[in-house]
């Protein structure tokens, strides 16, 4: 915006400049007269060529602030959509369990886009205590079959 201000005084000055030696060389009246529309065109066209860029790139630059908070809108639906999708498989490998009859501490499920907008299962980390080691098989079918990913059992004294 400051080199467009900048530019159009220095399109000012010279215009002016111009005028008064034509005042000063021109022969007569008529040469003056059709001098000065020459130069009134050159000068308004000098003066508004700057300001319309100067106004063209502030447009520009508000449309790109619009494109960053659109991109970190679209960010932030898509993580809380993520986690949404990450507790609620948990929740369902935990009512799975629950129907099994096996005893569980935690279940973590990590989960991502794909290239084709869609949500793939990533991991499936299930915490269990030692003693349930015995229905590791019947643990990985159903999960497997249900959520289409393999589990990871972790097993612990506690």
């Amino acid at each position: 915006m400051t080199s467009a201000i900048s530019s159009c005084a220095v399109t000012l000055v010279c215009t002016l400049t111009a005028c008064a030696v034509l005042k000063v060389i021109a022969p007569t009246e008529r040469t003056i007269k059709i001098a000065s529309l020459v130069l009134g065109l050159f000068l308004l066209v000098n003066m508004t060529s700057p300001l319309i860029s100067a106004f063209e790139e502030v447009k520009n630059n508000s449309f790109s602030a619009d494109d960053t908070i659109l991109n970190d809108a679209q960010s932030q639906i898509s993580n809380a959509v993520l986690k949404e999708t990450g507790d609620y498989i948990n929740a369902y490998a935990g009512k799975l369990l629950d129907s099994l009859e096996i005893p569980y501490k935690n279940i973590k499920t990590v989960v991502e886009n794909n290239d084709e907008s869609g949500i793939t299962i990533r991991s499936v980390c299930i915490y269990l205590d030692k003693e349930q080691e015995i229905h590791d098989k019947k643990i990985k079918d159903a999960i497997t079959q249900s959520l289409c990913a393999e589990p990871m059992l972790i097993y612990s004294e506690e």
